[in-house]
C-alpha cells in the first residue's frame, strides 16, 4: 500500500494492525503523492523478493473501497499472461452526502488489476496504462462479479471525476457491503 508520508497516525496504527492479521506479504510504503506515480515500478522492485515471478498490483484511492475478498479474486483470475489486466466490473457507488447506496457495472474502471510477468518484462505496475485505455496496452480478463461487488468509490463534494450512478442497492447488497467491506451502512 502506499501512503502519504502525511498520513494521521491513527490511521497507520490501524494499518499496521491490519499487516498484523494479513494472510499475505502486505507492505506499507509511505511515499509522496508528486514522487509516486513516475517511481512506482522501481518502488515496487525494491520491495519485491528476489525470487517472486508475478507481481498483482490494483489500483485504490484513499476515497475508495475494496472487498475483503479482493485480493484472493485476483489471485483466483490470475493467469500466467504477459500484460494481463484483470477487471471485476461490477461494484458500488457510495454517495457520501446522503448514505445512498447503488450497484454499477463498469468496464476498464479504476479498480483494474495488472499482472507483471518478471521474467518476461521489466515490472510496470497497472499505472502503465490509464484504465480507460488498457484494450491498447495488454490482454483483459472481465470478470462479471454480478453478485459479489468487490470495489466501492465514494462520492464526496471535492470528487470532480466519479459522479452517481447505477441502480439502488437492495437489502442483499447492502448487506454484502456490509459483511465483505470495512463499512457498516
Amino acid at each position: 500500500l502506499y501512503l502519504n508520508p502525511q498520513t494521521p497516525q491513527k490511521f497507520k496504527d490501524l494499518l499496521e494492525e491490519y499487516k498484523k492479521r494479513a494472510t499475505m506479504n502486505l507492505i506499507l510504503a509511505y511515499v509522496d503523492c508528486t514522487e509516486f506515480r513516475p517511481r512506482v515500478a522501481e518502488i515496487i522492485k525494491k520491495l519485491v523478493k528476489i525470487d517472486t515471478r508475478y507481481v498483482l498490483t490494483c489500483r485504490c484511492d484513499n476515497d475508495d473501497m475494496l472487498a475483503k475478498e479482493y485480493i484472493s479474486s485476483m489471485k483466483k483470475n490470475f493467469r500466467p499472461i504477459k500484460n494481463l489486466f484483470i477487471d471485476f466490473i461490477r461494484g458500488y457507488n457510495l454517495n457520501y452526502k446522503d448514505k445512498s447506496l447503488n450497484t454499477y457495472k463498469s468496464r476498464s474502471n479504476h479498480f483494474i488489476g495488472y499482472v507483471d510477468d518478471l521474467n518476461k518484462n521489466d515490472l510496470q505496475s497497472v499505472f502503465c496504462s490509464e484504465h480507460a485505455f488498457i484494450k491498447e496496452k495488454g490482454w483483459i480478463r472481465r470478470i462479471d462479479n454480478k453478485t459479489y461487488p468487490l470495489w466501492c468509490e465514494i462520492i464526496h463534494g471535492t470528487n470532480f471525476v466519479n459522479y452517481v450512478q447505477g441502480d439502488k442497492a437492495n437489502q442483499d447488497m447492502i448487506d454484502y457491503l456490509n459483511n465483505h467491506f470495512e463499512y457498516k451502512h
